[in-house]
């Protein structure tokens, strides 16, 4: 018995120091995730006039699209486009600036995405959405960028936060065990734990609410740990533990080679890659739609996102597909989706959803966004216990 209460001792001072090193990136990331979870209803409520499409349901042929983008802008040459799912949904272009004949440098923007009127392809207008700012333009975007990397400079916010998220699984593992009686004889009395005791001072009060909520949400924080892993440091921590217990398909761009001599404008037009695309998907997906398509000049092949029905907005809906074809011959050069995918990589395609709580559409986001709240009451009953036990700290 003395043995495994020194193993708690120890496991309750290094939960307590882990709750200390994470706390503060988890109650921004916890107040933060529980805006985003609404980021695209938020982001159109609060600029309709670049977000919200005259019309629903009809979609311009994608070469008129790009024609009418390069044609309101020369600045630029169109990449990708992201197409509407949601009725009223804008067209997403994304691009790489032209060069300027008069310094033979690319054009210097001072926006990053431009939005189109699906059904007429009219330029609704422009926008950075790396811009460090909280006017209604920017304000959405400011708080997705800062819930992922803390909006820091290249690829440190990402690592910051996968680190985080690592250490996090690490807590939620110990929090838990914590909880369990180190006792036989007090596992009836485990069921008391579940429920708040009420009455005390301010440390008794933040216990409870400490224990309770973690008991209670500790699969689904663990899940949104584990998630957070795998949105920031998929290639370098989750994909290689992952493939310790199943098979990967390999990452389409890792067998769609370079080419040495890139061609900026795409050999083959936009809808026929998209035509191809789509025929490619087997018969139980032939109803599904584009969802993204973008051209790679320096592989020159298009890659093309399909999903199915009710993505990411009717519950368990997460399915897509993606093709890369030879922009030359159409040929699919790579494939990749939950399909054709193994189970491995089925269990990664439900990171995301998870994460975000689109997994069960609406209500999926509403709880995902009282997770989030969640959290930050944690962070704040944990900190709450640690100052009452140590005291205030010396100066």
């Amino acid at each position: 018995m003395g043995a495994r209460t020194s193993i708690r001792s120890r496991l309750l001072t290094v939960h307590r120091w882990l709750g200390l090193a994470t706390g503060l990136f988890l109650l921004l990331a916890g107040l933060t995730g529980s805006v985003i979870a609404f980021r695209p209803g938020l982001d159109a409520w609060l600029n309709p006039g670049l977000l919200h499409a005259s019309s629903s349901g009809r979609i311009l042929p994608l070469s008129l699209l790009v024609e009418n983008v390069q044609r309101s802008e020369p600045r630029v040459r169109v990449l990708s486009l992201g197409l509407p799912l949601e009725p009223h949904g804008v067209v997403i272009a994304k691009f790489a600036a032209r060069t300027d004949p008069a310094t033979g440098k690319p054009f210097q923007l001072d926006f990053n995405e431009i939005y189109l009127d699906p059904s007429h392809g009219k330029v609704l207008g422009v926008r950075d959405t790396n811009a460090v700012s909280v006017d209604r333009e920017h304000l959405i975007p400011f708080i997705y960028k800062f819930h992922q990397t803390l909006a820091l400079p290249g690829l440190l916010g990402r690592w910051v936060m996968g680190t985080v998220a690592i250490l996090w699984v690490l807590n939620s593992c110990f929090g838990l065990y914590l909880t369990f009686p180190h006792q036989l004889r007090h596992w009836r009395k485990w069921g008391s734990a579940w429920l708040p005791k009420g009455g005390g001072g301010a440390y008794r009060r933040s216990l409870d609410i400490h224990r309770t909520a973690g008991l209670w949400l500790s699969c689904v924080l663990l899940t949104m740990a584990v998630s957070g892993v795998s949105l920031n440091l998929s290639r370098e921590v989750f994909r290689p533990v992952v493939s310790l217990f199943g098979v990967l398909t390999p990452p389409p761009l890792s067998v769609v080679p370079k080419v040495k001599q890139t061609n900026p404008a795409p050999p083959m037009g936009w809808d026929e890659a998209a035509q191809r695309a789509e025929a490619s998907l087997p018969a139980e997906a032939r109803n599904w739609r584009v969802r993204f398509i973008a051209y790679l000049p320096e592989r020159n092949a298009y890659r093309v996102r399909m999903v199915e029905p009710g993505f990411r907005s009717t519950p368990f809906h997460i399915r897509e597909e993606q093709r890369y074809l030879d922009a030359h011959t159409g040929r699919v050069v790579a494939a990749t989706g939950y399909i054709g995918g193994t189970a491995a990589d089925r269990y990664i395609e439900w990171q995301y959803p998870l994460h975000s709580g689109q997994v069960l559409g609406l209500a999926g986001l509403i709880f995902i966004s009282l997770v989030g709240l969640s959290v930050a009451a944690l962070v704040i009953t944990g900190g709450v216990m640690w100052w009452k036990k140590k005291g205030k700290p010396r100066r």
